[in-house]
């Protein structure tokens, strides 16, 4: 008998465990999807000043979030280099910027530029 009630407990717990969701559906530490705000563009545009001083946004494509100490935005962007040449050339840049929560200048993690 005791077995039997052990066994139902573990099996309602498991099946408890499945149901139980975070709120919203979303997993906790994971990403967001991010409107592009205000705050989106000025993300972006600190990225691209600390990618290099020739570079300018054009776009963003896709803005994710993920709330660690602050929020790491995740932007697909689109940049302008102007250099000597008078055409400027156009980057698709993957940048990974913590915008921390003390509210100070947002800090470039990573990023990956392919020339479009």
């Amino acid at each position: 008998m005791r077995v039997q009630r052990s066994v139902l407990t573990m099996v309602l717990l498991i099946l408890l465990s499945y149901c139980v969701q975070p709120a919203e559906g979303k997993m906790l530490g994971g990403l967001t999807v991010k409107r592009t705000d205000r705050r989106v563009r000025e993300i972006a545009n600190a990225a691209a000043r600390q990618i290099g001083g020739e570079y300018s946004l054009i776009s963003i494509k896709k803005a994710k979030y993920q709330v660690v100490a602050g929020k790491l935005y995740h932007i697909n962007i689109n940049l302008s280099k102007t250099g000597m040449s008078l055409v400027s050339k156009v980057v698709s840049c993957k940048v990974k910027i913590l915008d921390p929560l003390t509210g100070g200048t947002p800090e470039l993690k990573e990023f990956c530029c392919k020339m479009k």
